[in-house]
């Protein structure tokens, strides 16, 4: 199998090697995988994250690039400078008068906020750009992947099913709830066509969203332009890391392995 990884986002603990170790088990010694990525890379020491995130110690470390270069060997790796975003104007409004100031997690009294939003967009962006990647150079190469992963940075993989036995024609999420789980998926080439747009379509889906944030606005893209039938969960997941000792231990995010939770699944995108 031909197998594209479309790495993106902030390269948050990518030193850390039980990352490296379980996309080696689940990806590179498995298959035959080209890597590509985007990532928002800069001189600053300090990154924006969103106001529930609760990462401590060093989030990005000074040789985190050289280290993804060395150890994934990345076909393209096109870095940015982090900066601020902002919806267009008939979005903000919309946002605003819906969700800002509004509880996010009650439990913790978290609120949307423009950080968040800025974060939000940053994220869809550099999704789309690490996508489109991957479409250009396919295009120009005259190569079809017969999947395509979509992959942050900090994440420890889990159960990753065969994908020789996996629907050549869906997008696979893991599979303990029913709200998209984006923390590692992977879908067929014809499906670049969602990913490699999520940012221009913030202002398409902007007021289908329940919530304003990434998970939410990867769905209203993705049942815009393919039918909720061509997803489909999967017993798999990740841990995204939130320190650099984090390891397949402190991983907490195991529902899937639940029978019932696995039955219940099948019904999500009927």
């Amino acid at each position: 199998m031909k197998i594209a990884i479309a790495f993106y986002g902030q390269p948050r603990y990518v030193t850390n090697k039980h990352i490296l170790n379980s996309y080696k088990k689940y990806f590179l010694d498995k298959y035959d995988c080209d890597v590509f990525g985007h990532m928002w890379w800069g001189d600053q020491t300090e990154y924006d994250t969103s106001s529930w995130n609760n990462c401590v110690g060093e989030m990005i470390s000074p040789d985190s690039l050289e280290f993804f270069s060395k150890n994934y060997d990345p076909i393209v790796i096109e870095t940015e400078e982090p900066r601020e975003f902002e919806f267009d104007d008939h979005v903000a409004k919309f946002i605003d008068e819906k969700f800002t100031g509004k509880n996010h997690c009650p439990k913790n009294g978290q609120i949307w906020c423009q950080r968040n939003y800025s974060n939000l967009m940053s994220h869809l962006y550099s999704m789309q750009k690490s996508s489109r990647i991957v479409s250009d150079y396919s295009n120009e190469k005259g190569i079809t992947y017969d999947f395509i992963a979509l992959a942050r940075y900090d994440t420890i993989l889990f159960d990753i099913p065969n994908l020789d036995e996996c629907d050549k024609g869906k997008l696979h999420l893991p599979c303990h709830h029913g709200r998209f789980p984006d923390v590692v998926m992977f879908c067929p080439h014809k499906h670049l066509t969602w990913s490699g747009n999520l940012f221009d379509d913030i202002s398409n889906v902007y007021d289908k969203v329940d919530t304003p944030d990434p998970v939410r606005w990867k769905y209203e893209s993705f049942i815009s332009r393919f039918p909720l039938s061509d997803i489909q969960p999967a017993r798999m997941d990740g841990w995204c890391c939130r320190s650099i000792g984090d390891d397949e231990n402190i991983a907490r995010c195991f529902e899937h392995r639940n029978q019932e939770v696995w039955e219940r699944s099948k019904g999500y995108y009927k």
